[in-house]
């Protein structure tokens, strides 16, 4: 054997190690979505629009974006934006955890989950389990306008197709 062949070996073995945080699912190791996602309900007369931006680099979120927007009929127009800008990434024990800066306890936080489940990405908004992590606002902003709230995102991984679960 030649001194190249252990050498080569030790090249895999170490860009495998950084290709997602201890204990992430490989498929959050790398991903490129740019995706829109529209629902109208004709019933109640709004037209609904989801984007999502994302970019993960070896398991850490690079690109985050994030809005749903409803429109009425009448015009009346209201929705929920944030962006990496206003998040931080925290380890995820198997998915990646994004959490608002700057909240403190008893205070409304944001935590958005990502996780793989099949072919599928879902970023989950907010955390059930905790009051107040609904991601409408923080400390010193506010994500949503008053009568709007969050639906969690479906990411087709292979197409790039997005759609709301609500």
């Amino acid at each position: 054997m030649s001194p190249a062949w252990p050498l080569a070996g030790l090249l895999m073995a170490s860009a495998s190690a950084h290709a997602a945080p201890r204990g992430a699912d490989p498929a959050l190791s790398r991903a490129d979505i740019v995706c829109t996602a529209r629902k109208t309900d004709r019933r109640f007369g709004y037209r609904y629009r989801y984007d999502v931006t994302l970019a993960v680099r070896a398991g850490r979120v690079r690109r985050f974006n994030l809005s749903q927007r409803a429109k009425a009929e009448d015009g009346d127009e209201q929705g929920c934006a944030i962006g990496l800008g206003d998040l931080k990434q925290e380890p995820g024990n198997g998915a990646i955890v994004l959490r608002a800066d700057g909240d403190g306890e008893g205070k409304p936080r944001c935590t958005i989950r990502i996780t793989a489940e099949g072919r599928q990405l879902r970023i989950r908004i907010g955390d059930a389990a905790e009051e107040g992590n609904d991601c409408r606002g923080g400390d010193n902003v506010m994500y949503c306008s008053p009568r709007s709230f969050w639906a969690d995102v479906i990411i087709d991984r292979k197409t790039s197709a997005c759609r709301p679960v609500e």
